[in-house]
């Protein structure tokens, strides 16, 4: 026999379902064309590090190789594709840019490429959207088919550090109150080596002779976590590290919106 609460809890149950507004009938996507696509999906934002052209040949291109171009072939290669991206209904590009993109020892800023840059920003607005800037990798390794900075195949730990800094003061001068610029992320997934490397780059797409994941003719692969040092994992190390980006991001707050609102820090 139930006993007195679960004879409460059935009644009450009971009265919910008697009362419960019944749901609203689904209305049907009507269109006076039927030739008009039915509604887009809400698409919030796209992560666009790389480009396929045609003239390319299928092959990939990121941000470092069109900076190393010209206005008119940044227009060309990405009109299309931030237009594609508004009429998904995308509200945000995140764009990738390297550090030997922007910098081209470590204290020197390539100021040519930084004004494609804001042209490549510029674009993103003419599409209505916001830029969450990425940036301050190594996306490359030595040895492969495009051209190593010779400084930066023999930078130091320290110097890296140096490289990375100079590269988001550029950016935070370069895009001061702009309101494109959604965001700045200082550096994608950084790891901290176990034992010594000689690279920056990891965690790249395989390359072969014969082409890559990008393409049967393809000789190129990128790289998209970086090693925060070189030399084997340190606390002191580490907590430099991070003072750094810490420092950085107090940096960008500023210099960008000129003082920072509680909890950006």
């Amino acid at each position: 026999m139930a006993s007195h609460r679960q004879r409460l809890l059935l009644q009450l149950a009971l009265l919910l379902l008697a009362t419960a507004t019944p749901a609203a009938p689904r209305t049907p996507w009507k269109t006076d064309d039927m030739l008009t696509p039915p509604p887009l999906p809400r698409t919030w934002g796209f992560n666009y590090d790389r480009t396929y052209p045609a003239e390319a040949g299928g092959c990939a291109q990121i941000l470092a190789d069109l900076l190393a171009e010209s206005a008119n072939a940044i227009d060309a290669k990405l009109r299309a594709d931030f237009t594609a991206m508004r009429r998904m209904n995308g509200t945000a590009v995140r764009l990738v840019a390297s550090l030997d993109s922007l910098v081209t020892a470590p204290t020197e800023l390539n100021q040519t490429a930084m004004a494609l840059l804001q042209r490549v920003v510029d674009l993103a607005a003419e599409s209505s959207l916001t830029v969450d800037l990425t940036g301050a990798n190594v996306m490359r390794q030595p040895g492969g088919p495009h051209p190593f900075p010779s400084w930066l195949a023999v930078a130091t730990d320290a110097e890296l550090r140096v490289a990375q800094r100079t590269f988001w003061t550029g950016c935070a001068r370069q895009f001061k109150g702009s309101d494109t610029i959604l965001g700045f992320n200082l550096l994608n997934e950084p790891v901290s080596p176990t034992k010594p490397t000689t690279d920056f780059a990891i965690g790249c797409f395989a390359s072969t002779p014969n082409g890559s994941a990008f393409g049967p003719q393809c000789h190129d692969g990128l790289c998209y976590c970086n090693h925060v040092q070189r030399s084997p994992y340190n606390s002191s190390f580490m907590k430099g590290w991070c003072s750094e980006m810490v420092n950085t991001k107090l940096l960008l707050c500023f210099t960008y919106k000129e003082k920072c609102a509680p909890g950006q820090t």
